[in-house]
Formats: structure tokens, sequence, C-alpha cells
């Protein structure tokens, strides 16, 4: 029994010491060139489970949150691209994207609303937004694999796990700090990292 606990507690001292610690590095989606500049201190905070509500989805595991609704007019149907039906708290919801719109981003999804459409955004990105404070507007939100657990940050006494994870690159544009940039999973963000 004592040899059967003795990896898992070596496996959980790993993940802790890679995803709760500050880094003065920032990183890089996997595929890219890893940045070498040294960057501001970055604060790593977990991202909370919405509340169950009318304005929240789950989509393949990412939680999303209703922000806005356009009206019937906003949208064709004929134009979006179906991404998948999403767990809302009564219902499922067909979430959709609206390429080429100017009323709804690219990184934004949509649902059919008995006022219109619906515009959903990842929690993660509204939870980023809110850490960053006042004045802070989203610049943009990309789906990218980390090559890592620490999100693509990482120094020289932080051991991270070599596992691609799903998460976003998060740019915000601050009146304080100017364009910044939040690595975040699923279930946590890394920032700000000034943007490269």
């Amino acid at each position: 029994m004592r040899i059967a606990v003795a990896p898992l507690l070596l496996l959980a001292a790993l993940a802790a010491g890679c995803g709760g610690g500050a880094s003065r590095y920032g990183g890089s989606p996997a595929g890219s060139s890893p940045a070498t500049t040294p960057r501001a201190e970055v604060t790593v905070f977990a991202i909370p489970s919405p509340a169950a509500g009318a304005d929240r989805a789950v989509l393949d595991g990412v939680a999303y949150v209703a922000v806005r609704t356009l009206p019937p007019v906003a949208l064709s149907a004929e134009k979006l691209e179906a991404t998948g039906s999403a767990t809302g708290l009564s219902a499922t919801i067909s979430m959709a994207r609206a390429a080429g719109s100017a009323d709804v981003a690219s990184w934004e999804l949509v649902s059919a609303a008995p006022d219109g459409w619906r515009v959903w955004r990842p929690a993660v990105a509204l939870e980023v937004l809110r850490h960053a404070g006042p004045g802070a507007s989203l610049v943009e939100v990309r789906s990218t694999n980390w090559p890592n657990s620490c999100l693509g940050i990482s120094r020289p006494d932080t051991v991270c796990l070599q596992v691609i994870t799903p998460g976003y690159l998060i740019v915000l544009d601050d009146p304080r700090q100017g364009r910044i940039e939040y690595h975040a999973s699923r279930a946590a963000a890394a920032g700000p990292v000034p943007a490269r």
C-alpha cells in the first residue's frame, strides 16, 4: 500500500508546483517558439464555476455565460456555423458561430432566443476581465493548446507537466497598463503577461 501511494504523492506535488506559482517569464502556445524575454510578475488564479442559471451553459466542458441579446434581424440563421449542443439550466441549447458578423466577435457563440439571438462568452474570459479591474476591455479570446500544465508560463525553479493543456489566450486593453495578455485553461488563468 505504501508503494502505491508514493507515486500519487509525487504526481500531486509536481502538479501543485507548476500551477500555483507566479512567473516572471511569458510562454507561448504549443507549436510556437517559447519566449525568453523577462516578463512582469504573473498572478495565478482559479476560475470559479458559474452558478446555475438561465444565462449559463456548458459546451464540451467549457462554461459559457450569456452577455447580451441581439434583435432577430441582427443575424441570419443560414450564415451560422453549428458548434454543438450546450447544457443549460433546464434545456439543451444549440450553439453556433456567427462568422463575419459585425455584431458578434469571432470567439463568441450565439443561440436562438425568443427575443432574438443570445450572445455567449467563455466564463474564463469574463473572470479574467473582472480580475483585470475597471476600465479593461476584451480585445481577443483565442482558443489554444498550451504546451504544459503551467499554461506556457515557465521559470527555472518550477516543474511543469509536459501535457497539452487546452485553454485560451486572452488579450485585454487596460487603460493603466496598455495591451496585456492572460493565459488560461478551463479552470485557471495566469496573468497579466505583457503582450509580445
